[in-house]
């Protein structure tokens, strides 16, 4: 996906959806399926949390926090 957008390894990138917004840097592989943009939790200036949803499934009580649609733009 990075690819198709025009983005390259080490590119600083805006990831924003309805709840917030963060900086982050690019890094492509080709082991994420496509149209699929993955932001592992453990890293500083990958502060996902701020882009996802805190709700909780009403029957299994987990929260949202692994599915958020998100836009992706240069900065």
């Amino acid at each position: 996906m990075a690819n198709k957008l025009g983005f390259v390894d080490g590119e600083k990138v805006r990831v924003s959806s309805r709840r917030g917004e963060i900086i982050t840097t690019v890094k492509t592989t080709d082991i994420i399926a496509n149209n699929v943009v993955f932001i592992p939790f453990y890293f500083a200036d990958g502060a996902v949390d701020y882009l996802t949803n805190s709700a909780s499934d009403e029957i299994a009580k987990i929260p949202e926090l692994k599915v958020s649609a998100v836009n992706i733009s240069k900065l």
